[in-house]
């Protein structure tokens, strides 16, 4: 099957994290992902950690922040935990990659 590229903008007021925290009815089924401009902002990481927890064939994770994020936000995105032992996280679009699979939080 075919599959094709969506960008679908988020609020904070347009959902609520807690809820789906609980985890989805069915897995999700992707393995590649880009995020782009992110600010490090609770609800940006909170679905970032969804993307990570819910993905068990996710493969690939591109994370590309904009302009004046904390520098803290690559360490955060690593001690997440994630579904899928083989998901690989790509922060600012360079080829500093972070395994996962065993990391907790």
């Amino acid at each position: 099957a075919e599959h094709e590229e969506q960008t679908v903008l988020l609020t904070p007021d347009s959902y609520c994290w807690e809820e789906i925290f609980s985890g989805p009815a069915v897995p999700i089924s992707i393995r590649h992902v880009s995020i782009e401009d992110i600010s490090g902002i609770k609800f940006e990481l909170d679905f970032i950690r969804f993307l990570l927890m819910y993905s068990p064939v996710l493969e690939k994770m591109i994370v590309k922040p904009g302009v004046n994020v904390r520098p803290e936000l690559m360490t955060e995105l690593i001690r997440f935990k994630r579904a899928s032992g083989q998901a690989e996280v790509i922060y600012n679009g360079e080829e500093s990659v972070i395994y996962g699979g065993e990391d907790s939080s």
